[in-house]
């Protein structure tokens, strides 16, 4: 078992995922004392007592009960020194299980979501992409009108100001006056010579 998390692994194996042999070998016990009938029932972690060849305060056993109509059998899993040990090892045979109840469970939603994330990123980021493809194609477009806008406007501008520098003429009575072909050209935007 080099290989496999094991209970001789260093304190720091939060991080060292279960390996699948190790995994496998702890639903296989648990299957093969699930299939062990000389062992059915509750297990219970309780102090020997007087009949304990060990002093009371380092003598307790796991047993085995089964309860039917009519009796009750005890059978001893183990004695342990410590009540603690005891305790834990009575627990074990239900509290392995939910523990690996969890572990499917887990990794069930795990799938789950791992797939909702596949799907959304498949779904969803095209979609995305197409958006902010769309609103620069329209930034763009946008950009392009200002800057023609801003082209027509220096250019109206312009004409206005040659339209204002056109010559002006003078009259009998000392109006002033311009003819249509001098300022034409300057307010249609067109060439003098183009009329």
């Amino acid at each position: 078992m080099d290989a496999i998390f094991s209970p001789a692994t260093p304190a720091d194996s939060s991080t060292i995922p279960l390996a699948p042999e190790y995994e496998a070998e702890i639903r296989d016990r648990i299957a093969r004392l699930d299939g062990d009938r000389t062992m059915p029932g509750t297990w219970l972690a309780s102090s020997i007592g007087a009949r304990s060849v060990l002093p009371p305060e380092h003598s307790h056993v796991v047993e085995a009960v089964v309860e039917t109509k009519h009796s009750v059998m005890r059978s001893s899993v183990g004695v342990f020194g410590e009540k603690l040990h005891a305790e834990f090892t009575a627990h074990a045979n239900t509290d392995i299980p939910a523990l690996l109840d969890e572990i499917d469970r887990l990794r069930a939603e795990l799938a789950r979501r791992t797939e909702d994330v596949a799907f959304l990123e498949r779904a969803t980021l095209p979609e995305l992409r197409r958006s902010i493809q769309h609103h620069q194609d329209g930034k763009q477009r946008w950009r392009t009108r200002a800057e023609k806008s801003e082209a027509d406007n220096a250019a109206l501008q312009k004409r206005l100001h040659d339209a204002a520098m056109t010559k002006t003429w003078t009259n009998e009575d000392g109006k002033k006056f311009v003819f249509v072909e001098d300022i034409a050209p300057a307010l249609l935007g067109i060439e003098g010579g183009d009329q």
